[in-house]
Order: C-alpha cells, then sequence, then structure tokens
C-alpha cells in the first residue's frame, strides 16, 4: 500500500481487507494519514468489521469523525463506530455525528446509535432525506414561487415522462415501441 496511486492504495486495502491479511493498526494508520479520501473511506468502513484493540479504534474514528474533511469518510466512521458500540463509541456518534455539518453524516450517525444500541436501523426515522440539487427551499424551486415544478427542471409534476437532459429537462419523449404490441389483425393494443 505504498503506491503513490491513491486508487491503487484504495484497491489493495480492500483486497487485503477482504482477505483478512491487514492488521487493524494499518487500517488505523491509512486512516489517519493516507492523502487519498477513498483510501481513508474504507479504512473506516473495516475498522468496524475488524476494530483489533478497540480502545484505539474508536479513539481514531472518533477524532476522523470530528476532524476529517471528507463527508464520506465521516458517514463510514460513524457507521463503524456504530459497530464497535462501546459507550465511548455512542459518545461520539451523540456529541459528533448527530450535529456534523453533512446531512448523510448525521443519519449514518442515527443509524450507527440505532445498532450501538441493538436497535433495527432501518425501523428509526432518519428524517426526510435532502432533495437533490439544493432541494426545494431555493427561491427558484419554492411552490411560493408561482411555478409549476416542471418549469424549473424538475421533470413532469405528475410522474409523466421525462425529457431528454441528464436531469428530466427538454421535450416528452415518446412511448417506447418495446411496449407496444399488436393483436392478430395488426389493431394496436396497450
Amino acid at each position: 500500500m505504498a503506491d503513490d496511486a491513491g486508487p491503487v492504495r484504495r484497491n489493495a486495502l480492500i483486497a487485503l481487507a477482504k482477505l483478512d491479511a491487514v492488521a487493524p493498526d494499518r487500517l488505523r494508520e491509512r486512516l489517519k494519514r493516507d492523502r487519498h479520501p477513498p483510501v481513508r473511506e474504507y479504512a473506516a468502513e473495516w475498522l468496524g468489521e475488524r476494530p483489533g484493540d478497540a480502545e484505539t479504534t474508536v479513539r481514531v474514528l472518533a477524532a476522523v469523525l470530528a476532524r476529517d474533511g471528507e463527508a464520506f469518510v465521516r458517514a463510514n466512521a460513524a457507521s463503524s463506530l456504530g459497530e464497535i458500540g462501546s459507550d465511548r463509541a455512542v459518545e461520539a456518534l451523540e456529541t459528533q455525528g448527530l450535529g456534523d455539518r453533512s446531512d448523510d453524516v448525521q443519519r449514518a450517525a442515527k443509524r450507527a446509535l440505532a445498532t450501538a444500541r441493538g436497535e433495527d436501523p432501518d425501523e428509526i426515522d432518519l428524517g426526510d432525506p435532502p432533495a437533490p440539487g439544493g432541494g426545494p427551499d431555493t427561491p427558484a424551486e419554492s411552490p411560493a414561487s408561482g411555478a409549476p415544478r416542471s418549469a424549473v427542471g424538475r421533470g413532469p409534476p405528475s410522474g409523466g415522462r421525462g425529457g431528454s437532459g441528464p436531469i428530466g429537462r427538454g421535450t416528452a419523449s415518446p412511448p417506447s415501441t418495446a411496449t407496444r404490441r399488436t393483436d392478430r389483425d395488426g389493431g394496436d393494443r396497450r
């Protein structure tokens, strides 16, 4: 895992972890010091399954949850803290994870707390996920703006077909010919 290329280090970490051939201290070191965020992300993930010295691992994961600049690294640190489930892990989730600036990290912390407490994480209320692109709180997308939702790039308001662009803008697409069937007389039956 000494290669200069971050993706190579990430793939090496994943392969070694899947083979259970990487020591937790090596994972902690990668989590603390690697400059490539995906390496830290996967190191945080695997430490939840293979923490080694749990007290040391919780200390490192809590520090990452508090300080790492990448939300997906912090979210994996939160999930791993939930898997470890010690009192210190729960404390870190409550004090750092629930108040994180990222909604994704906050949701990961809520699920991790449920796991640590022996609850089903699928049964907890995570709140509403944020809307893509900033959500309806921006003035152009607000229902109070008077513009129909389809006029602001959100697609047709009632589940119609989207357009040709990557986010549903443009003219409506014609129905697919793959769904058209004909009866024996050649008539159209849908």
